[in-house]
């Protein structure tokens, strides 16, 4: 065999290159940056490290990727105003086309018309059920007033006939009238008497306190 002057060195290397770099590789110790001193690697030290610490503050730990973890990704908006000072009942009545199609629809704009201007009056106002118990939720957004007249009448208490018949049937218009809910924070009576003018430009006939307060 021949010998082979390492240059870095200044000493032959004895045998084969190929065979002496293959046992330098057999003796190389494990690469430190990837053994802690306990024998782990790196990875399973964060992920202990991490449980420590978890355990240490109650799940919570630190940094941003735990505040976010910790935050659900999707949530229901909160209904904060989940009761009132006031539950009033209100007569109510109002003037309507004599049509089985026109007639609904002005109902229900009458009264997002109303509840728009309640709400002006005392930004908590909303529409309630009559029954306590009833699927309809409260109508908080003057948008959201029932267009379904099934539903409606959960919040109204009213004969929903829209046409006329024997001596009125010649009468284009029609007058419902019923009973609604009204919660509120503010004394009921006062925003009542505020919305009072903006109703009746819409059709508005009656708009008071009840006698029957339940």
């Amino acid at each position: 065999a021949l010998d082979t002057p390492d240059e870095k060195m200044g000493s032959p290397v004895k045998g084969n290159l190929a065979t002496h770099f293959a046992e330098a590789n057999d003796r190389s110790p494990p690469c430190k940056s990837l053994k802690t001193r306990g024998g782990t690697t790196a990875n399973e030290h964060k992920d202990k490290e991490k449980a420590r610490e978890d355990a240490a503050t109650g799940g919570k730990g630190r940094g941003r990727r735990s505040s976010l973890s910790a935050t659900p990704r999707f949530s229901r908006p909160i209904d904060r105003q989940r009761s009132w000072a006031h539950r009033t009942i209100v007569d109510l009545g109002i003037k309507v086309p004599a049509s089985a199609q026109q007639g609904p629809d002005h109902l229900v704009g009458g009264l997002a018309t109303l509840l728009e201007n309640l709400k002006i009056a005392d930004p908590t106002a909303a529409f309630s059920p009559f029954d306590r118990t009833s699927a309809q939720p409260n109508v908080i957004n003057p948008k959201e007033v029932p267009e379904n007249m099934t539903r409606l009448q959960e919040l109204i208490e009213c004969n929903l006939n829209f046409t006329n018949y024997g001596n009125k049937s010649k009468d284009s218009t029609k007058t419902i009238y019923g009973k609604f809910v009204l919660s509120c924070d503010r004394d009921p009576v006062t925003i009542i008497n505020k919305a009072r003018a903006e109703f009746f430009k819409v059709g508005g006939m009656k708009l008071q306190k009840s006698a029957l307060q339940v």
